[in-house]
């Protein structure tokens, strides 16, 4: 099904679309977190959705998104909050929400 997936990951994946009830709305988000993930990695996924819909999606699925996807990939930086990230070295929602304070928020040029 899925190569970035071992053969476990993909009969659990399997197995919870062949086995899934109700609404499948939520089911298909998950699915599109574990691709998108795997092509720009879970801080993507981190940022792009909040903590408890990560959760949420990793809970329906049955799989950490971080444990089996990588950080960052070569696509990361397309993505503009991503940057940011990396910049300002802190977590993406740490900074919009305020939690974070940027030091060298003024030097940022992109």
């Amino acid at each position: 099904m899925y190569a970035f997936l071992s053969d476990e990951q993909n009969a659990g994946i399997t197995k919870v679309i062949a086995t899934y009830v109700g609404d499948p709305t939520p089911l298909t988000s998950a699915l599109g977190c574990l691709v998108m993930g795997n092509a720009y990695g879970w801080r993507y996924l981190s940022m792009v959705h909040s903590p408890p819909t990560v959760k949420k999606y990793e809970d329906i699925l049955g799989l950490s998104f971080s444990e089996i996807l990588p950080e960052y990939t070569d696509l990361s930086n397309r993505n503009v909050g991503i940057r940011y990230m990396r910049f300002f070295g802190t977590g993406y929602w740490s900074m919009v929400l305020g939690h974070s304070k940027l030091e060298n928020r003024r030097d940022l040029t992109d």
